[in-house]
């Protein structure tokens, strides 16, 4: 299982990742943001570690 974490400040684009990659039983997506300061935010709260890479 692929855990990952959408960041970006277009909620379009997060929708779209969302459905695109709903198809895929290997990947579960577990946090959402619209922005840095509250992906941190959610990042702390929760119980999962990730791997950073990104653009």
């Amino acid at each position: 299982m692929i855990k990952i974490a959408i960041v970006d400040d277009n909620s379009f684009l997060i929708k779209a990742a969302q459905e695109k990659l709903s198809f895929f039983d290997d990947f579960s997506i577990k946090i959402t943001a619209i922005n840095g300061l509250m992906f941190w935010k959610t990042r702390k709260k929760s119980q999962h570690r990730f791997d950073f890479n990104g653009y």
